[in-house]
């Protein structure tokens, strides 16, 4: 940490908090981070940088009673403080260009300036051009151009696959274009990231509940009724994170005809036509074996990065590649 950097926080922390001195705060933050570029984004200043944004943001539209074009001028003005941001960060530092995943707008061409500070963390630059361009694919979303913002989160994807917000946007983006499918998928991952999104059940809840009470007997899309008979399990089995209930596949069947079934079905999965059959001919009777405990999977390592491992990380304090939004004091 350098003493200019020190210096800059001191004064960081003295400046004020309200929504007229927000573009002096983000500047500052600027200065931060061209005095030590590794040391801000262990602090996660992107962060900090992005939370008052859209404070500013929020606070010009209510200001504006939600006016149409002074909402189109603020995304414009936070738009142009998010490439800023990127831009003096590459003029001074040599950012790793992750092939050809970082548009160009927010590179400078790296004949122009040939005298930048060496980064030593190849996860630092990806942690931060990654949410750069998460933060900018969501103003473009606010501006509805949807298929730019899903090419901005498809690159902060490809840098950095571990943080389940991208995953998360991807999702939202899906729901926006009426792909369902895609979006369940999306929303999944999120939850299964290495920094996982939480409220990404949010959203699959919001599917499945769309879905759950279509007639599966009915003619539609393949996808469609692979959708409702998802939504038709996720409701109806008595499923936790720490146990899972064995089920008969004549008790999945009963379940999709509407019939009335003990919850209390304890007897294993048979795969078996012959015993399918013979199960849907007899009455269904509750067992008193106890619930199974299903084992967990480890997922392989990433192959992308040396970083990442996948796996949910719970309880933990937020780490250096985080992206969860908050104005809280990060230091």
């Amino acid at each position: 940490m350098s003493e200019e950097w020190e210096e800059l926080l001191i004064e960081l922390k003295k400046m004020p908090r309200g929504v007229e001195s927000a573009p002096q705060y983000l500047r500052h933050i600027m200065k931060m981070f061209v005095a030590d570029f590794e040391m801000s984004v262990s602090k996660r200043l992107d962060m900090k940088y992005w939370s008052k944004l859209k404070k500013m943001m929020d606070e010009m539209r209510k200001a504006s009673e939600n006016d149409r074009v002074v909402d189109l001028n603020v995304q414009n003005l936070a738009m142009g403080f998010m490439t800023e941001l990127s831009l003096l960060v590459d003029c001074h530092y040599e950012i790793h260009s992750f092939g050809q995943d970082i548009s160009p707008h927010l590179r400078w061409n790296s004949q122009v300036y040939s005298d930048r500070k060496p980064v030593k963390s190849k996860k630092n630059c990806r942690v931060f051009m990654a949410y750069i361009l998460l933060r900018i694919g969501d103003l473009m979303r606010y501006k509805d151009c949807l298929p730019k913002a899903r090419e901005l989160y498809e690159q902060s994807c490809r840098i950095n696959p571990a943080d389940g917000a991208v995953w998360n946007q991807l999702g939202l983006i899906s729901v926006l274009s009426a792909q369902y499918l895609e979006s369940v998928y999306f929303h999944t991952r999120a939850l299964h990231a290495s920094l996982e999104f939480p409220s990404a059940t949010g959203s699959l809840t919001t599917i499945f509940k769309k879905f759950a009470n279509r007639d599966i007997s009915k003619s539609m899309p393949v996808n469609e009724l692979y959708l409702s008979c998802l939504a038709k399990i996720h409701f109806i089995l008595p499923l936790s994170e720490e146990r899972q209930y064995p089920l008969k596949k004549s008790h999945l069947i009963e379940i999709f005809k509407g019939a009335i079934v003990d919850e209390s079905e304890g007897t294993e999965f048979n795969t078996s036509t012959e015993q399918a059959s013979s199960n849907n001919s007899s009455p269904l009777k509750p067992t008193s074996r106890s619930p199974v405990k299903a084992q967990r999977r480890e997922d392989p390592e990433s192959s992308d990065e040396e970083i990442l491992q996948r796996g949910r990380r719970r309880g933990r304090a937020p780490r250096l590649n985080e992206s969860n939004d908050t104005d809280d004091e990060l230091f």
